[in-house]
C-alpha cells in the first residue's frame, strides 16, 4: 500500500542524478540470490534514488567497477552488519574488508529487529523519490514483498524470502540509515590555542 501511495503522490518519477549531492549505495549482499545495491541522493529531507543494481554470482569487484563506472559523487557504501564477517571463499576477508580495500567509505547498517526496519521503512515513504526508469525493478521488489502467514494463527509471520525480499531489504536497510547520509565530508574546525593559558 505505501508504493500505491507513492504512486497517487507523483513519486515515482524522473529522479535525475545530481552531481551537487553524494549518491550513497546501500547493498543487500547475496551470491547464489540477488545482491541489491541502492544508490541514493539526499537533499533536505527528501531521499532520492537515482539509480538501483539487482545481480547474481557477481564478485565485490565486478559491483565496485560497475559503480566506479557511472562516475557519480559517491559518499558512503552502507553494508548489512554480517558484513563483517570473512568467508574461505574470500581467503577470510569479509565483504567490508573487500570494499574497503576497492577504496570504498564503508559504514555498516545497524543490526536492528527486521520488524524495527519494517517500521522503519514504511515511515520512510513519503520522503522518498524513486526514479521510473532506474529504480522500477525496486519498485516491483517493495509491490511483491510480503509476509508467510501461517494457517495455525492467520496471522502475519516473518518476511517471505524470494526474488523480491532482496530489494525490499536493502530498502529496509536505507530507511535505517537515512540520517546518515550526508553531503559533506566532516572536519574538525582548526581553533587556534594562541593566546590561551
Amino acid at each position: 500500500e505505501e508504493v500505491a501511495a507513492a504512486l497517487e503522490n507523483q513519486r515515482i518519477c524522473n529522479v535525475p542524478y545530481d552531481s551537487k549531492f553524494k549518491t550513497h549505495a546501500v547493498f543487500d549482499l547475496g551470491w547464489n540470490d540477488q545482491t541489491s545495491i541502492i544508490l541514493a541522493q539526499r537533499h533536505l529531507s527528501e531521499l532520492r534514488i537515482v539509480g538501483y543494481i539487482e545481480d547474481s554470482h557477481r564478485t565485490l569487484d565486478w559491483y565496485s567497477a560497475e559503480l566506479r563506472n557511472l562516475h557519480y559523487n559517491w559518499g558512503n557504501v552502507f553494508l548489512p552488519h554480517d558484513a563483517n564477517s570473512g568467508n574461505i571463499a574470500s581467503g577470510g576477508k569479509s565483504s567490508a574488508d573487500i570494499l574497503r580495500g576497492l577504496k570504498w567509505d564503508i559504514r555498516m547498517v545497524p543490526n536492528l529487529p527486521i520488524e524495527t526496519g519494517i517500521k522503519q521503512a514504511r515511515m520512510a515513504f513519503n520522503k522518498v523519490y524513486f526514479d521510473r526508469v532506474k529504480a522500477e525493478r525496486l519498485v516491483q521488489c517493495l509491490k511483491r514483498y510480503k509476509r508467510n502467514i501461517p494457517v495455525s494463527t492467520g496471522e502475519p509471520a516473518a518476511p517471505v524470502h524470494d526474488e523480491f525480499s532482496h530489494g525490499a531489504d536493502a530498502f529496509r536497510y536505507l530507511a535505517l540509515v537515512a540520517n546518515q547520509m550526508v553531503n559533506e565530508e566532516w572536519k574538525p574546525i582548526p581553533y587556534s590555542n594562541r593566546g590561551i593559558i
